[in-house]
């Protein structure tokens, strides 16, 4: 579409370049077949954070953690996938940059995933994004769509493993936790726990 400035008519710059638009669009129709298609896609909701899809739970520390990744991996379809969760150590702590944002080490990731040497998927989290729980359920959701992703070796090649990551996160109804990840800010009330 061309769009008139001063005058005269200018192509506007695209959003993504070419190379990345590609793989983004070869991406999508991959996840599109291998997934579900395109009916189970539209039928798939944008999750947020309510009690519709997060039930409030009276649980603390890191019994709350199991309840949403439990929400989490239902909301994903991977519900009875088995699945151990585990807390990583405490970080030595980052640098207070403003009110809402700290710059943690890029050597202390919020959450990885792996399988045990029994073959059992573990996903961990750090303890401290039990006080930001958007932050939480996004890291849980990436952690679960790499575990979906385990068995699409072709999707997850080396240097867009995590874009992939990310595209199945969106994919599966999380895109608006993984969107706002960066950004925390102190709210009143939490969907995710009981109000006294």
């Amino acid at each position: 579409m061309l769009e008139l400035l001063f005058g005269r008519r200018v192509r506007p710059k695209p959003f993504l370049d070419e190379d990345v638009q590609e793989w983004h669009l070869t991406t999508w129709a991959l996840l599109l077949e291998r997934f579900g298609g395109e009916a189970p896609f539209r039928e798939t909701p944008l999750v947020l954070p309510t009690p519709d899809y997060f039930p409030a739970t009276e649980a603390q520390g890191h019994e709350r953690v199991q309840h949403i990744l439990r929400c989490v991996m239902n909301l994903m379809g991977i519900g009875d996938w088995p699945c151990r969760l585990e807390a990583l150590p405490e970080r030595r702590g980052g640098m207070q940059v403003g009110a809402f944002l700290t710059l943690e080490g890029e050597d202390e990731p919020n959450g990885t995933f792996h399988f045990d040497a029994d073959g059992v998927a573990v996903i961990s989290y750090s303890p401290e994004l039990l006080e930001r729980t958007s932050d939480l359920v996004a890291t849980l959701a990436h952690e679960a769509a790499h575990y979906l992703l385990s068995g699409q070796a072709d999707l997850v090649e080396d240097e867009t493993h995590e874009l992939a990551t990310d595209l199945m996160v969106a994919y599966t109804g999380f895109g608006l936790f993984g969107a706002n990840a960066a950004f925390s800010f102190a709210q009143h009330g939490d969907a995710f726990v009981r109000a006294g």
